[in-house]
């Protein structure tokens, strides 16, 4: 079950980047350039929750673990976006 929870913290966290991208209009802006930083925490916050909810998802020995977990997950959702950014440039 442990193999589930970075996929799923990732799929979450991209899910409400992308959520937040289109509430903020601009690209450019230092609220957009803060995506990373708000991907990193995010995931860690969701890692933490899930590792009080859902305890045998995460298998952590430690609430820290947990947040580690989730905040390299939270990055993860962040580079997938890029690589789909890079497939959908024309060449």
């Amino acid at each position: 079950m442990e193999i589930a929870f970075m996929p799923l913290t990732a799929l979450l966290v991209y899910t409400v980047i992308d959520f937040y991208k289109l509430s903020i209009p601009g690209a450019g802006t230092i609220w957009h350039r803060l995506i990373p930083i708000l991907s990193l925490a995010l995931g860690g916050i969701i890692g933490l929750g899930l590792y009080f909810l859902v305890p045998e998802i995460v298998m952590s020995p430690t609430t820290g673990s947990a947040i580690v977990k989730g905040a390299i997950s939270g990055l993860g959702a962040t580079g997938c976006n890029q690589v789909i950014k890079q497939f959908q440039k024309p060449d």
